[in-house]
């Protein structure tokens, strides 16, 4: 074998080790900003007390039950006021 064949073969050889090493730097990397970013989430508490309040706020079915059960407390209220001795 040549002597410039044989230093471009080993030169083909690091080139795709530097390669592979690159891509493995580079998962490493992505790796770990994911990884801290989903530490940073974890590290997020809210209360029950705090949960239920968002859920009012922003789910409307909870809205619309919560305006159902006025109703119903006010209608209720209304029949009650109905049965009182009026003078």
């Amino acid at each position: 074998m040549d002597e410039t064949n044989a230093s471009e073969i080993v030169k083909v050889i690091n080139m795709r080790y530097l390669e592979k090493l690159a891509l493995k730097l580079k998962l490493a990397m992505i790796a770990i900003v994911v990884s801290a970013g989903i530490t940073k989430a974890q590290d997020i508490r809210i209360t029950l007390l705090e949960c239920q309040n968002n859920a009012l706020e922003n789910y409307p079915q909870v809205k619309q039950r919560a305006f159902i059960w006025q109703l119903k407390d006010y209608f209720i209220s209304k029949a009650n006021k109905g049965y009182l001795l009026q003078l």
